[in-house]
């Protein structure tokens, strides 16, 4: 066949799959909204695109899959969206381990990640947006203060958008650190499947303590078995609360799930992983006032100044590691692995680089997203 003397990039079946693959270029933008506005639209866009080129000719592909398609529809890409680029160990993870369910590029129930606060005129409605693992859950309960504190209601979850009737809104959410971000994100998601512990989540209708994850054992092993390529690292378990992760084997540990992460491996509780860019998309009308969660007291002032709203409430700590199962290494002990490691430094600000561009947060020494 003389087919078999192609080049495998010239294969028919690669040249269907490339064509088959949307372009990301019309999607590198950063989420809608007057939070990002003018030059500094025009300047975080085009570091996107050229961020893109750049992966692009360093062999960066997309990933074979069609499991991030929430895209098109909020009109941007982030990581876990099929075009986006993934580093060219995805393609050797595969060819070693097989295919393997990919992360989706939203939450499955976006309505949770909005609630409104509507008070007295002349106030205007305040849209909060949930973003996973930055004070999502103080953030609610902080609402519900006010609320209570100024005679408003706070709407939670809400699914209609806050100025679908016309009335003024000011939308806001939480933006965190990127590396820190992510460190929580991986212990939390530890937490569940090795201790089987959820915390107790600010919402309507949910419990008011700490819950089991999953309904069975089995349901636990299936979700460890899932994420075996770190997971394995993982002692112990169960909801006796005593898993435990030796020093000598976090570093390992860390590159494995960051490697699961970089080609975007479903695992479960998944988003609290995503980033911060595709919570922003849940916002109605645009993101309005970015509040960042080391700067909460002048971003909530802000929030308040757009909206014409007193503030009577202080921010509270919600869902804290001291409160949960303590067997595991600590956020402080993972975060000096990480940044004691540049090549894992480099793929947390690879998987993230888009959050650090579009909500002008400052990389870490030692990480650089756009190569000079």
């Amino acid at each position: 066949d003389a087919r078999s003397t192609l080049p495998s990039t010239l294969q028919p079946s690669a040249l269907i799959g490339a064509l088959a693959t949307p372009s990301a270029e019309p999607f590198l933008k950063c989420p809608a909204g007057s939070f990002l506005s003018g030059e500094n639209r025009t300047a975080a866009e085009a570091a996107l695109l050229a961020l893109h080129r750049q992966r692009t000719a360093r062999g960066w592909a997309p990933l074979p899959s069609t499991a991030g398609g929430s895209y098109a529809a909020r009109g941007f890409v982030d990581w876990s969206s099929s075009p986006s680029l993934h580093p060219p160990l995805c393609a050797l993870r595969k060819a070693r381990k097989g295919a393997s369910r990919q992360m989706p590029d939203t939450w499955a129930t976006p309505a949770l990640m909005r609630y409104v606060l509507s008070s007295p005129p002349p106030a205007a409605r305040i849209e909060a947006v949930s973003n996973f693992k930055a004070a999502s859950e103080s953030m609610i309960e902080y609402w519900s203060c006010e609320a209570g504190a100024s005679g408003g209601v706070l709407t939670y979850p809400s699914a209609t958008p806050c100025a679908g009737d016309g009335a003024p809104c000011v939308s806001t959410m939480p933006v965190r650190d990127p590396v820190s971000r992510f460190v929580s994100a991986m212990l939390e998601i530890v937490q569940r499947i090795a201790n089987n512990y959820c915390p107790v989540i600010a919402c309507v209708g949910c419990p008011a303590e700490a819950q089991p994850c999953f309904a069975s054992e089995a349901e636990r092993l299936a979700a460890a078995a899932e994420a075996d390529s770190w997971y394995r690292y993982v002692a112990g378990g169960s909801e006796a609360g005593n898993a435990s992760i030796a020093a000598g084997d976090m570093p390992t540990m860390l590159a494995e799930f960051l490697a699961d992460l970089s080609c975007s491996k479903h695992v479960y509780a998944y988003e609290h992983l995503l980033t911060q860019s595709a919570f922003a998309a849940d916002a109605s009308g645009g993101l309005d006032v970015v509040v960042g969660v080391d700067e909460l007291t002048k971003g909530l002032d802000a929030v308040a100044a757009r909206a014409n709203f007193t503030r009577r409430c202080a921010v509270k700590p919600e869902n804290v590691g001291s409160g949960k199962p303590g067997t595991l290494p600590t956020k402080g002990d993972f975060m000096d692995v990480l940044v004691g490691n540049a090549s894992l430094l480099q793929t947390v600000c690879d998987v993230y680089a888009q959050d650090f561009i579009c909500f002008g947060l400052s990389m870490p020494v030692g990480c650089e997203v756009l190569k000079r």
